[in-house]
């Protein structure tokens, strides 16, 4: 609802949610936090416990690329809306709201971070230039506040890497799911929707809400 490449409301998901048997969600927004007030109320209503965080779009290597950031208490939350604030004072020449780690370095106290998606600087160039990033990551939070991130996106490849920079840092990997629209049955109306707004397929059929079976793979 409140991001560009997002189909159907807050309200839709929640109720597809709680029908499925989710406990917690979740919301990170590329680049925004516009929609916490209105994903926090209809979970809330639902039952649903509300993870606050952004998929920021960060500067790296002269690159923009996506970083998932979650909130662990208030200082956090806090420390979101500024990173958030502040990629609105410095957008790139095509109006993306970005930052840099330095910036996110600022700010770092009570947040999460993951190590992203495809779209990630993670899968920018070389192994090396993954494990770079990686450990720059690993300086600003250290073990305890960054996760390598696979995302249940069965088309593409987001484990090798996450793979690769866990092991060699020592990280915990967890497994995430990039939901773009609540149903399986949704996805053709959310290539339409896609096509309409950015000019090309964006290739959705995986972008639902799965269940913990269809993320560890079992149905």
């Amino acid at each position: 609802e409140y991001s560009p490449d997002g189909l159907g409301t807050v309200e839709n998901m929640m109720e597809y949610a709680a029908s499925v048997g989710f406990k917690s969600l979740a919301i990170t927004d590329h680049g925004t936090c516009g929609g916490h007030v209105s994903f926090w109320s209809a979970a809330r209503n639902h039952g649903i416990k509300t993870i606050f965080g952004n998929e920021l779009y960060v500067v790296h290597a002269g690159k923009r690329g996506h970083l998932t950031m979650l909130v662990r208490n208030q200082v956090g939350y806090e420390n979101l809306l500024k990173i958030n604030n502040l990629s609105y004072e410095q957008k790139d020449s095509r109006g993306f709201p970005v930052v840099t780690l330095d910036d996110i370095a600022k700010y770092s106290s009570g947040l999460i971070a993951l190590s992203g998606c495809s779209a990630s600087p993670l899968y920018f160039g070389t192994d090396a230039d993954a494990m770079s990033y990686a450990g720059s990551l690993y300086d600003i939070f250290g073990r305890e506040n960054f996760f390598a991130e696979v995302m249940g996106v069965i088309s593409e490849d987001n484990y090798t890497r996450p793979r690769m920079i866990a092991n060699k840092l020592g990280l915990t990997m967890v497994i995430t799911n990039d939901t773009h629209f609540a149903r399986k049955q949704d996805a053709n109306a959310h290539t339409v929707m896609c096509i309409s707004r950015k000019g090309f397929d964006y290739t959705s059929q995986e972008l639902y809400l799965k269940t913990r079976e269809e993320m560890l793979g079992t149905k």
